[in-house]
C-alpha cells in the first residue's frame, strides 16, 4: 500500500483564459498582453500530441504561477491584475468577440489537515475591475490524495 503524503499543501492556480478568439492570432494575443501563454488550443488541433481530441475552439491560458510554486491566490490576483491593468483598452475591445476568463483551480489535498484552507476573496474593487473588462470568474475545486 503506498503511503500519502500528508505534507504536500494545498494549492491555487489562478488563470487568465481567453477563448473564442477568430479575429487575432495566438502570437498578436501574447504581444498584447505582453506573456507567453502557459498553455494554447488551436481550433480543429489536436489539444496535446497525446490526445485524440481536437479543440473546439482557439484558447490562450497564462497562469500567475509561474514564477512561485505555492503563492497564495491573493498574490497569484495582485500577478493578474497588475498584467491587466494597462491592458484595459484592449482587453474591453476584444471581450466584444471572446470569452474572458479568470479560472481558479484549488487542489485540496485531502490527507493534509495540517495545513490551512487556501482563502479566495474577491473584493468589491475586484469585483468592479473585473466587471470592467467583462471577464467571467469561474473556480474548479479538485480533491487530491
Amino acid at each position: 500500500m503506498n503511503k500519502v503524503d500528508e505534507n504536500i499543501l494545498h494549492k491555487v492556480d489562478l488563470r487568465v483564459c481567453i477563448w473564442g478568439f477568430e479575429n487575432i492570432s495566438h502570437n498578436e494575443l501574447s504581444h498584447a498582453l505582453g506573456v507567453k501563454p502557459t498553455k494554447s488550443y488551436f481550433k480543429n488541433e489536436l489539444k496535446n500530441p497525446k490526445s485524440t481530441v481536437a479543440a473546439k475552439e482557439n484558447g490562450w491560458i497564462w497562469s500567475a504561477k509561474e514564477e512561485k510554486e505555492n503563492s497564495s491566490f491573493y498574490e497569484q490576483l495582485q500577478r493578474v491584475k497588475q498584467l491587466l491593468s494597462t491592458k484595459i483598452d484592449f482587453l474591453s475591445t476584444i471581450s466584444k468577440s471572446c470569452l474572458l476568463e479568470l479560472s481558479c483551480a484549488v487542489f485540496l489535498n485531502v490527507h493534509n489537515e495540517n495545513d490551512s484552507l487556501p482563502s479566495i476573496h474577491l473584493a468589491k474593487e475586484d469585483l468592479d475591475f473585473f466587471g470592467d473588462i467583462k471577464m467571467e470568474f469561474d473556480i474548479d475545486l479538485y480533491f487530491v490524495s
